[in-house]
């Protein structure tokens, strides 16, 4: 959770209020105060929805500051 709202404010800060309005909501669906139950095959995909997503954040900065 703490990973993600800080995404989320660098991407803010950048302009990028689109993808910071994503990670808030996965800030918001990973934080570890409130169980959200959406059963193990909506988990799955979510999970994996989210880690193409970081890996697909990741490369696109890793292509920016070279």
């Amino acid at each position: 959770m703490v990973i993600f709202a800080i995404i989320c404010y660098n991407y803010w800060q950048k302009g990028e209020k689109d993808l910071a309005v994503i990670l808030v909501i996965l800030c918001a669906l990973y934080q570890p105060f409130f169980k959200i139950p959406l059963g193990k095959t909506i988990w799955g995909v979510v999970n994996v929805a989210t880690a193409i997503m970081l890996v697909g954040l990741w490369m696109k900065e890793k292509r920016e500051d070279e």
